[in-house]
């Protein structure tokens, strides 16, 4: 880099979009940055629960509230395709959803920010929402998140993950 640029790892810029969505229904996150021995995010506080933690008190869902759920899920997945980017890891607990009943997705990015930064890594994904793809660790695509979208939407419908496992 010329002198007084900053070199940035490969894939920070790629990185940075992702955590930076701006959509309704994503988690947003106001600061990223990192030092020698971190990473930092700084990200917009959800008062509510997450959809694990609704599944958790009241078991499978309504088909008026999963359709609700689906919609705004799908809507953020949308936009984040349309950008370039991969959520990777769709999952009840990163589903969030607002005392006045908004639907938020969050960790966009951040475990792509943390690896990338040095601060860990992105195996991403979830057994249970993963396709064999991205358990095999091939290439991956919106498809991606599609397969974990649905396993979240037989999940919500039912209670029951169709692909539980411990194991990949």
């Amino acid at each position: 880099s010329r002198a007084g640029t900053p070199t940035l790892p490969a894939g920070l810029a790629e990185a940075r979009t992702a955590a930076l969505l701006n959509h309704p229904n994503i988690v947003t996150v106001h600061e990223w940055d990192t030092d020698a021995d971190e990473a930092f995010i700084i990200m917009e506080h959800i008062e509510g629960p997450s959809v694990a933690d609704l599944l958790d008190a009241e078991g499978a869902l309504s088909a008026d509230e999963v359709a609700a759920i689906l919609r705004d899920v799908g809507s953020a997945l949308e936009y984040a395709h349309d950008n370039g980017v991969l959520h990777l890891d769709i999952k009840p607990e990163n589903v969030l959803v607002t005392l006045d009943g908004r639907v938020k997705v969050a960790d966009f990015g951040v475990s792509a920010l943390s690896t990338i930064s040095g601060h860990g890594t992105a195996l991403g994904g979830t057994l249970g929402y993963m396709p064999l793809e991205q358990l095999r660790g091939e290439t991956l695509d919106e498809a991606t998140d599609v397969w974990a979208l649905a396993a979240l939407t037989f999940e919500l419908l039912t209670d029951a993950n169709p692909y539980a496992s411990d194991t990949i």
